[in-house]
C-alpha cells in the first residue's frame, strides 16, 4: 500500500512536468453558401494592359491615309476633287469596320471567372464590378477613336473643299493693272475724274479680251494629252478614260469662258455706273447755270436778246438735246446688256452661241460709244453756256 502511494504521487509530479498535449483540431467550419454563378454580361476580359488599345488605330491599314500629303497644296482642282473622293471612300469603310468592331467586341473580351471556393460574396461582387467597368471603358473608348478618327476625315474633307473653290474664284488674268472696283466706284470725284476712271476700264476690258484669247489658243498645250492605250488595257476601258478625259477638257474650257464672261461684266456694269455718274454731274452743273441765269434775266431790258443771250438760250438747249440723247443711249445700253447677260447665263455651247454672244457685246460697246459722244457734246454746251456769263 505504501508503495502504490508513492507510485501515485511520483505519477503526479511527472504529469505536472510535462506540457499538456494539444486538443484535437476542431472541424473546419462549414463553407459559405455560394451565391449562384453570375451569369456574365457578354463583355471582354479586363485586359492586362489597356494602353494598346489607346495606342494605336483600331481600324485596318489596308487604305489608311497620310493625311500630311493629303492636304498638301501641290496639285489641281480635279486632283483635289480626286482626294476628297478616297476620303470618302475611307469614312465608308470605317464605318463598316467600327460596326464589326462593335458586334464581335463581346466575344473577344475575356468572360468573368466563377466565384471561386475560397472567395467572399463580396469580394465576388466587387471583382464582377471591375470587370464591367473595365468592358466599358474599352467600348467608350474605342467610341472615341471612331469619332476622333471621323472627326478627322471630315476636317480634311472640307480642307480639300476649300482649295477646290480658292482655284475656281481665282482670276484666270494678270494682276497688272488690275481694278480696285471698291475705290473705281466711289463718288469722289468730278465728272472728268470719272471720265478718266471710264478710260481705265475701258483699256482693263481690251487687256482682259487679249489676255482670253492667248489662255483659249495656247489651251490645248496646257491641257495634259491623253496617255496612249496600255497593252493591258481594254478597248473599252480605253474609250472609257478617253471621254472622261474629253469631258473634263471641255468642262476647263466651259470655266474659263464663265470667269472671262463675269469679268467683262463687271467691267460693263462699272462703265455704266461710271457713265451715270458723269451725267448726274453734268445735270447739277446745267441746274447751277439756269439758277445763276435767272437773275440776269430781270436785268435785261424788255427789247430784243443780244448775241449773248441768242448763244446762251442754243448753248443750254444743245446741251438740253444732248443730254436727253444720252440718256436715251443709256437704256439703249442697259437693254443690249440684258440681252448679253442672258447669253452668257447658259452654258458656252457652240460656235452660233459665241457668235451670238459677241454680237451683243459689240452692240453693247456701240451704244455706249454714242452715249459718251453725246453725253460729252452736252457736258461741252453746257461749259459754253456758263461762259457766257462771265465774258
Amino acid at each position: 500500500m505504501p508503495f502504490l502511494i508513492l507510485f501515485l504521487l511520483a505519477f503526479v509530479a511527472y504529469a505536472q512536468a510535462v506540457p499538456p498535449l494539444p486538443p484535437p483540431p476542431l472541424p473546419p467550419a462549414p463553407l459559405p453558401v455560394a451565391a449562384p454563378a453570375v451569369v456574365p454580361v457578354a463583355l471582354p476580359e479586363p485586359i492586362v494592359a489597356p494602353i494598346a488599345i489607346e495606342e494605336k488605330s483600331i481600324f485596318s491599314t489596308e487604305n489608311e491615309i497620310d493625311f500630311h500629303k493629303l492636304l498638301s497644296k501641290d496639285t489641281t482642282a480635279e486632283g483635289y476633287a480626286l482626294r476628297m473622293r478616297i476620303v470618302e471612300a475611307r469614312s465608308v469603310q470605317v464605318d463598316g469596320e467600327f460596326k464589326h468592331i462593335m458586334e464581335n467586341f463581346p466575344n473577344t473580351y475575356p468572360a468573368l471567372e466563377p466565384q471561386k471556393p475560397d472567395e467572399t460574396p463580396e469580394s465576388f461582387a466587387e471583382r464582377h464590378a471591375s470587370w464591367n467597368d473595365e468592358g466599358m471603358r474599352q467600348v467608350t473608348e474605342l467610341h472615341k477613336k471612331y469619332d476622333a478618327y471621323k472627326q478627322k476625315l471630315a476636317h480634311s474633307h472640307e480642307v480639300l473643299n476649300g482649295y477646290i473653290v480658292a482655284i475656281e474664284e481665282r482670276s484666270i488674268f494678270s494682276p497688272e493693272n488690275e481694278i480696285d472696283f471698291h475705290r473705281l466706284l466711289s463718288k469722289d470725284t468730278t465728272a472728268e475724274g470719272y471720265a478718266l476712271r471710264m478710260r481705265i476700264v475701258e483699256a482693263r476690258s481690251v487687256q482682259v479680251d487679249g489676255e482670253f484669247k492667248h489662255i483659249m489658243e495656247n489651251f490645248p498645250n496646257t491641257y495634259p494629252a491623253l496617255e496612249p492605250q496600255k497593252p493591258d488595257e481594254t478597248p473599252e476601258s480605253f474609250a472609257e478614260r478617253h471621254a472622261s478625259w474629253n469631258d473634263e477638257g471641255i468642262r476647263q474650257v466651259t470655266e474659263l469662258h464663265k470667269k472671262y464672261d463675269a469679268y467683262k461684266q463687271k467691267l460693263a456694269h462699272s462703265h455704266e455706273v461710271l457713265n451715270g455718274y458723269i451725267i448726274s454731274a453734268q445735270s447739277t452743273i446745267v441746274r447751277e447755270a439756269v439758277t445763276f441765269a435767272e437773275p440776269q434775266k430781270a436785268k435785261e431790258s424788255y427789247g430784243g436778246l443780244n448775241l449773248r443771250s441768242w448763244t446762251r438760250i442754243i448753248t443750254f438747249a444743245a446741251a438740253a438735246i444732248c443730254g436727253g440723247l444720252a440718256v436715251h443711249k443709256h437704256s439703249e445700253v442697259q437693254a443690249r446688256l440684258d440681252d448679253a447677260n442672258t447669253l452668257a447665263a447658259h452654258p458656252y455651247e457652240n460656235n452660233s452661241w459665241r457668235t451670238a454672244y459677241l454680237d451683243s457685246v459689240d452692240a453693247v460697246r456701240k451704244e455706249e460709244m454714242h452715249r459718251n459722244i453725246y453725253g460729252a457734246a452736252s457736258a461741252f454746251a453746257a461749259t459754253a453756256g456758263i461762259v457766257t456769263f462771265f465774258f
